[in-house]
């Protein structure tokens, strides 16, 4: 029996947007006027950022290949079995799964998307070499330009809903670091602090925007000699006086 290298899981309904749908396709045209302006039939998004920009959808690789196939006239993303209904739950646009049967069904799942599309836009800045062999071979006679810088561009110009979810960062980040003074003490640990403070940003979050996903918050909490370091990770380090 030969199992499906492809399927749409759209399990449930649609969810709500952090933004509007005018805001949402508000990006897609203007991508789609810039495609038409450089002679591009197709677009495929291989990074988080963009993927997210254009479809609302955050991937969690584990090793896997996730895409993102953009025409003139659709919008898809291509997505693990592993994780269902979900991408297409929260993602703007269409979705298409493909399955762990066999190796290569990603390829598969573009190749049902972007066939025949003359010229194809992908990301230079995150395609490995060996993904984009692979593409090759898959879309052969497709001529592949690079649409990183364009796209960066636009993402660079904020638009009113953008300034006010970067507001609303801004002011969940202020909340969680007045929660690591309010717990600051001699011999409390690092990620004991730290905690204290994620939870409170996350709640925070939840409260502004209930419909969101609650994924990737944390709070980078140094002392003492792990101050050299804006980035360094949580220890288990005991605040001391005179930090």
């Amino acid at each position: 029996m030969e199992q499906p290298k492809t399927l749409n899981l759209e399990n449930g309904e649609k969810l709500p947007s952090i933004f509007s749908s005018e805001e949402m396709q508000s990006r897609l045209s203007r991508l789609r006027e810039q495609m038409e302006k450089e002679g591009i039939e197709g677009v495929l998004f291989t990074s988080f950022h963009n993927i997210n920009y254009f479809d609302h959808f955050v991937y969690t690789a584990f090793g896997r290949n996730y895409g993102l196939a953009v025409t003139l006239k659709r919008i898809c993303s291509i997505t693990a079995n592993i994780d269902g209904g979900q991408p297409w739950r929260r993602g703007v646009g269409d979705n298409l799964v493909y399955t762990d049967w066999k190796r290569g069904n990603f390829f598969v799942a573009v190749q049902e998307l972007l066939q025949g599309s003359r010229t194809v836009g992908v990301e230079y800045d995150h395609l490995s070499l060996q993904i984009l062999e692979k593409l090759k071979a898959a879309l052969p006679g497709t001529d592949f330009v690079d649409i990183s810088e364009t796209v960066m561009h636009q993402r660079m110009i904020k638009s009113e809903e953008e300034i006010e979810l970067i507001r609303n960062g801004a002011q969940v980040a202020d909340i969680g670091g007045q929660a690591c003074v309010d717990a600051l003490a001699e011999g409390v640990p690092e990620y004991i602090i730290a905690r204290h403070s994620t939870h409170s940003m996350v709640q925070e979050i939840a409260k502004r925007y209930p419909d969101s996903d609650l994924m990737d918050t944390w709070t980078w909490f140094q002392s003492g000699i792990n101050t050299d370091g804006a980035h360094n990770p949580l220890t288990t380090r005991q605040l001391e006086k005179g930090d």
